[in-house]
């Protein structure tokens, strides 16, 4: 196999299983925007008890962060400082 075809299967894995190779940061900041995109479209949090079920995902996700938060149990101080805004 030459290089250039082990390079664009490669590229081809990487672009088709992007979401596996994620950090821990780049979900946490997927998440905040999905959240961000939810409140500016809706006027409101979303509820855990919808029955839409993107909400609902959206919802559980900010109850655990919340409690993550309270209990100061994020990874680093960044990550909980950038939670801060939708807590207050």
């Amino acid at each position: 196999m030459s290089n250039e075809i082990i390079y664009n299967l490669w590229t081809q894995f990487i672009e088709e299983y992007m979401e596996k190779f994620k950090t821990l940061y780049e979900k946490l900041y997927d998440r905040l925007d999905e959240l961000d995109n939810f409140i500016d479209i809706f006027k409101r949090r979303p509820n855990k008890h919808s029955t839409d079920i993107k909400e609902k995902s959206i919802a559980e996700w900010l109850v655990k962060q919340s409690t993550k938060y309270r209990n100061n149990n994020f990874k680093t101080e960044q990550m909980h400082n950038d939670f801060e805004k939708y807590i207050l």
